[in-house]
């Protein structure tokens, strides 16, 4: 299992598992999905990439939660 972090327009980076519900409707939503980075091995991958974007790190209620 991967990690992908997703930068958004509210002021958080939030870190998701790859097959994550959220990513499939966020990568659809085309006007509001934000930057995606990765995938990532490991956990701490995602979250040193989240916290170089400066914004809120959180990790996914729906999938890390």
């Amino acid at each position: 299992m991967s990690f992908l972090v997703n930068e958004d327009s509210t002021g958080s980076a939030t870190i998701h598992l790859s097959d994550c519900q959220h990513i499939v409707f966020g990568k659809r939503d085309k006007g509001n999905n934000g930057r995606w980075y990765g995938p990532f091995d490991f956990y701490g991958e995602a979250k040193a990439c989240a916290s170089k974007t400066g914004k809120r790190v959180k990790d996914c209620g729906g999938c890390l939660g």
